[in-house]
């Protein structure tokens, strides 16, 4: 079975100001979901909760935790971790000072 959500659909609650999506993609074939994230994300040193799942078909059902990529404007770049919990929450746990946009493109199992 194969569905889509995304932003323009409120695929999210945000939690943090200041964000904003340039793509925001939920894709689920199964029990597998693809999340595509691009945009802005400021953040703080460590665990950052910014945004929502809203539909609880595309909620894990156990935590996942995925590696995701940071850059920020001045071309600086690192990775990071997108933690995406049982409540639909999806946090940034941030290792490096300084990068503001994310590039997710993360697979995870139901």
């Amino acid at each position: 079975l194969y569905s889509e959500i995304t932003d323009s659909d409120g695929a999210f609650e945000f939690l943090a100001t200041g964000l904003q999506y340039e793509n925001a993609t939920l894709v689920k074939h199964g029990r597998l979901v693809h999340l595509n994230l691009h945009g802005t994300c400021p953040y703080e040193l460590g665990v950052n909760t910014y945004a929502k799942i809203k539909d609880p078909d595309f909620i894990p059902r156990g935590t996942r935790y995925v590696v995701a990529a940071f850059a920020s404007g001045e071309g600086k770049s690192g990775t990071g971790i997108l933690n995406i919990k049982t409540d639909g929450t999806v946090n940034i746990i941030a290792l490096q000072y300084g990068l503001n946009w994310i590039y997710a493109d993360v697979d995870y199992m139901l």
